[in-house]
C-alpha cells in the first residue's frame, strides 16, 4: 500500500527477489501500473498479498468485514488471519468480539485447511529462503540511525505483562529507544486501538514517566 514506509518495503522485496527469493510483485490496476497499491486496489483484488503496517491492515480488514452492516458486525471474510512465526509448532487464529457467525465459521474452516496442509512448515521454509536471500543483512543495512533511532541495549528481559498505549505509530520505534536507553525492557506490539509498548508491570510507572519526559505521552495520562 502507498503508506509511510512503502518505498522502503518495496526496495527490500526487490532485493530479496534479486537474491533468489521466489516472489512475483503485483501492480496497481490504475493506469500508471505502479507497484505501490492504492485504496481501490484493495477492493479490486489487484494482489494476493498486500503489505502494509499492522495498524492500517487491521483497519482495512475491519472496514471490509463490517461494510455491509454499517459497522455493527463483521459478516464478511475470515477474521484476522493466522498468527505464525519462526519455530512455531502450532497456529494462532484470530477473530474479534465483533465477528459474526459466518466469519467465525470461515475462520475455523480456513484454520483446518492450514493445519491439514502443515502451514507452519510452509512458514519455516519461507523464512529459510528469506535467510538465504540475505534478509538479515538487508534489514541491518537499512536500520534507522540517528538521535531518534532505538538504542538496542542488552536489557534483561522480564515478563512484559503491562501495556502502554497512546503513542503515535510513527513514533513507536523512537519511544522504544527512549525506554531502552533508560534501561527499561520493552517491545512494540499492536493493541485493539493502535500501537502499544509492552513493559513489565513493575516498570510501567517509570516507563510512562520517561515517555512523558520525551514528549511521547501527555502529562495528563500519567
Amino acid at each position: 500500500m502507498n503508506l509511510d514506509g512503502a518505498e522502503r518495503a518495496l526496495r527490500w522485496l526487490r532485493a530479496l527477489i534479486d537474491n533468489g527469493y521466489p516472489l512475483q510483485l503485483a501492480s496497481s490496476r490504475r493506469q500508471d501500473k505502479t507497484l505501490l497499491l492504492r485504496g481501490n486496489d484493495v477492493l479490486q483484488g489487484s494482489a494476493d498479498v498486500i503489505v502494509c503496517d499492522s495498524l492500517s491492515g487491521n483497519l482495512i480488514i475491519k472496514l471490509l468485514a463490517c461494510f455491509n452492516t454499517g459497522g455493527r458486525k463483521e459478516v464478511d471474510g475470515y477474521g484476522y488471519g493466522a498468527g505464525v512465526g519462526p519455530g512455531m509448532k502450532g497456529i494462532v487464529y484470530i477473530v474479534s468480539r465483533a465477528s459474526g457467525g459466518a466469519v467465525i465459521g470461515a475462520a475455523v474452516s480456513q484454520l483446518l485447511r492450514l493445519v491439514q496442509h502443515q502451514a507452519h512448515r510452509v512458514v519455516d521454509d519461507a523464512i529459510a529462503r528469506a535467510h538465504q536471500a540475505g534478509i538479515h543483512e538487508l534489514l541491518a543495512s537499512t536500520s534507522p540511525a540517528g538521535p531518534g533511532a532505538p538504542s538496542r541495549l542488552r536489557v534483561p528481559a522480564p515478563v512484559l505483562d503491562a501495556e502502554i498505549p497512546g503513542i503515535d505509530s510513527l513514533d513507536i520505534e523512537a519511544a522504544l529507544g527512549v525506554l531502552n536507553r533508560a534501561g527499561i525492557a520493552a517491545a512494540p506490539a499492536m493493541g485493539c486501538t493502535g500501537p502499544i509498548l509492552q513493559v513489565a508491570a513493575t516498570d510501567k510507572h517509570a516507563a510512562r514517566r520517561a515517555l512523558i519526559a520525551g514528549g511521547y505521552l501527555a502529562a495528563m495520562e500519567e
